[in-house]
């Protein structure tokens, strides 16, 4: 009580909150300086390693994805995508590409579209 209200020592909620905002805006815009959000092999690999990401991917692949490619991704009318026999390749850039081309012909959407470059990473 003392270090938030009397002496100043601990940010309080308010101040933690707009700290927090204030560094978002900053990453936006530079991701938006940078011609958008970065999607090179350092920065999927960066991505990969941060676990709020990570917990977002698993959100939206529970939302999106799962229904083709099985919860645990085992596959259902997709392809199991816990194996090592990939059909498109398994590297980060190999899954950007196909979550955002999509393979139209083997019944896999472009998401580019429906996903941000955020959601897609």
């Amino acid at each position: 009580m003392l270090g938030v209200h009397a002496f100043d020592w601990i940010n309080d909620y308010g101040e933690d909150y707009a700290a927090r905002g204030a560094e978002l805006d900053a990453l936006r815009a530079a991701y938006t300086a940078a011609g958008g959000f970065p999607t090179t092999p350092a920065a999927l690999a960066e991505y990969m390693n941060d676990a709020g990401r990570v917990a977002a991917g698993a959100a939206t692949y529970g939302t999106v994805c799962a229904a083709c490619h099985g919860p645990d991704g085992g596959g259902t009318i997709g392809p199991n995508l816990t194996d090592d026999f990939w059909i498109h390749g398994a590297s980060a850039e190999a899954l950007w590409a196909g979550i955002t081309e999509g393979y139209p012909t083997a019944g896999m959407p472009p998401w580019k579209e429906q996903l941000s470059d955020e959601e897609r990473a």
